[in-house]
């Protein structure tokens, strides 16, 4: 399905129920359950969570630890985050859309999420005040089991008919009672810290935070995490319900996002006020942290960023190219931990730093990910193989999107094409300059637009 299906399903929805009676304990729900029904209706039914709870609990009881002595100090900034967008510049991490706005201020704060309950090594870590999200998430948990906080539901019969309408099982009474417990405890959480602005990389994974700092008057900034359009349903409401469940501000990648989220709606409710900062990318374009010159024994580099449903089947076929191509030094960027084998001219790099190999990469193959916007900042071109691509609705709609910029995006559409492409493309490598241009991705100027937005909202 794609995802303007979505977007007309969820205004169906919002046109023909009353979302505005779904209620916990008198708190509108609809904000906070629409990206979660928006998913559900994009989503295809597996077990893997289920395979996964058995060999988790040990790791999610570790991570309550990460960093717990931190958690005792006074802060004027909380960041939340997540380990998925932490990558190695040398021997450090740093958590890449927050780093540079964190070391900005004196007192503050990351909470991470532990992306597939996994935190980096924290002598690693370059934000030197971080705990893990884990721990507020396990006290959630022994709440919402013990049944200390008492609540009532209003428009559970809203939410049946939906179910009924569009075939699915939303669970209502689980999300509410998350988003109950949730709010209350980082109310609890925010009223003890005294932060005067919290930082989020993705406001709907975290809205009862948001809502609890908003109503605490606690000043609340997204910071953009990777690509959305019109149709991402986080962002395409076009009725308001309760604005305290977004952020005000929003810190984009470039003017796009800015005219996208400066639609009257938003604007008169006074949230994801936008402003286009740029990348981090930037810093690593004016100094790249790998040299090429580590892998001179080959002719090319062709790196491969990974998409999380199809990391075998991408590795396989790596493995392939790597067998056929032996003057090439193909790698693999992996997004998840895995047993993946390093071979003579396949490289599997560690996890979550696409970005430090893209510079020196000579051609970039991905199958759907950001990680091809990254690129063509680099001046890379990226070969898009399709087969991996779930259905021909999105290929389309890529396709569509994507049909300007033929210098820089080439789709595949079997392997002898990705074969006899991958000579071509490496041996007539002329990128287009104008198109990286006329694509806009990435406001210039990153450190000076987050110091002119730091001191236009200092408390």
């Amino acid at each position: 399905m794609k995802i303007s299906d979505v977007k007309f399903q969820l205004n169906e929805i919002e046109s023909n129920y009353q979302v505005s009676s779904i209620k916990v304990n008198n708190f509108f729900l609809w904000p906070y359950l629409r990206y979660f029904i928006g998913k559900l209706l994009t989503s295809v039914p597996t077990d893997r969570e289920n395979k996964k709870k058995k060999i988790n609990r040990i790791k999610r009881l570790k991570n309550c630890f990460y960093g717990f002595f931190n958690i005792f100090k006074s802060y004027d900034i909380i960041f939340f985050s997540t380990s998925k967008e932490r990558i190695f510049q040398g021997k450090k991490s740093i958590s890449k859309n927050i780093n540079e706005i964190y070391k900005r201020y004196e007192k503050a704060l990351l909470v991470e999420h532990a992306f597939d309950e996994m935190h980096f090594d924290i002598k690693t870590v370059s934000e030197a005040n971080i705990i893990s999200l884990t721990l507020l998430e396990v006290i959630t948990n022994v709440i919402k089991r013990t049944k200390l906080i008492k609540f009532k539901l209003a428009g559970s019969h809203i939410i049946h008919s939906i179910n009924k309408k569009y075939d699915k099982n939303f669970d209502f009474l689980s999300n509410a009672t998350n988003f109950i417990i949730s709010y209350h405890l980082f109310k609890f959480f925010l009223k003890l810290k005294k932060p005067k602005i919290i930082y989020i990389t993705v406001w709907y994974g975290y809205g009862p935070i948001v809502k609890a700092a908003k109503d605490l008057g606690i000043t609340t900034i997204e910071i953009q995490h990777g690509s959305f359009d019109e149709n991402h349903y986080s962002y395409n409401m076009e009725n308001i319900i309760d604005n305290s469940h977004y952020p005000e501000y929003i810190l984009t990648y470039s003017k796009e996002y800015v005219e996208f989220l400066n639609k009257s709606e938003l604007k008169n409710n006074n949230i994801f006020k936008a402003k286009a900062i740029g990348s981090y990318l930037e810093n690593i374009k004016k100094n790249p942290p790998i040299k090429k010159d580590k892998f001179k024994q080959f002719k090319y580099i062709v790196s491969m960023s990974a998409t999380i449903n199809e990391s075998k089947k991408e590795f396989e076929l790596l493995e392939k190219l790597s067998n056929k191509f032996k003057d090439i030094l193909f790698i693999y960027l992996p997004r998840r931990e895995n047993n993946f084998q390093d071979k003579k001219n396949l490289l599997v790099v560690e996890k979550l730093n696409a970005s430090n190999y893209l510079p020196i990469s000579d051609l970039h193959i991905t199958v759907r990910s950001t990680c091809m916007f990254e690129a063509a900042f680099f001046e890379k071109k990226t070969l898009i193989y399709t087969p991996f691509i779930e259905t021909e609705k999105i290929i389309k709609t890529l396709e569509n999107k994507l049909k300007e910029y033929p210098a820089l995006y080439k789709f595949i559409y079997s392997d002898n094409d990705l074969n006899s492409l991958i000579r071509y493309e490496l041996d007539n490598s002329i990128i287009d300059n104008k198109e990286v241009i006329k694509q806009n991705l990435y406001e210039p100027g990153y450190e000076k637009n987050i110091s002119d937005f730091i001191s236009k909202i200092a408390f």
